[in-house]
């Protein structure tokens, strides 16, 4: 729990500098921090299906990465434990990109910047993060 309040607080500090730099209204702290919990909301599913998965598991017991049945990797591409892409596909869900497109939506309605620039914006975090942990995998 500390964590996930950790995370949105470090996603909110960064949507209000981005807002900062660009000149936008003047929106607080609290405003991207709710920004930031509501896009959130979608995970609540993935987190129901793993809770199910779990629970449907004979012994209740399953590997970090299969307790997700929604991950791009359960459910399209079934890569092997060995193969680099293995854990940046299995973190990755429809519910996630969902909490994305949101996020950038709400960057959007709230500082009247273009779709483009917004998702620029609110997914650069994610791409560099990603990115860093994909070619560490690939290397």
């Amino acid at each position: 729990l500390l964590g996930v309040l950790i995370i949105f607080s470090v996603m909110a500090v960064y949507l209000l500098l981005a807002n900062k730099l660009l000149d936008s209204e003047q929106l607080g702290f609290k405003h991207w921090f709710a920004l930031t919990c509501w896009c959130a909301t979608p995970t609540l599913l993935t987190a129901l299906a793993s809770l199910v998965n779990v629970l449907l598991a004979s012994d209740g017991q399953l590997t970090l990465e299969a307790i997700n049945p929604v991950s791009f990797n359960n459910m399209l591409l079934d890569l092997s434990p060995h193969d680099p892409l293995f854990a940046p596909l299995s973190s990755w869900d429809p519910f996630t990109v969902w909490n994305q497109i949101l996020m950038v939506l709400g960057f959007h309605y709230w500082t009247g910047k273009s779709i483009a620039k917004s998702a620029a914006i609110v997914l650069a975090p994610t791409v560099i993060i990603y990115g860093i942990w994909i070619a560490i995998a690939l290397a």
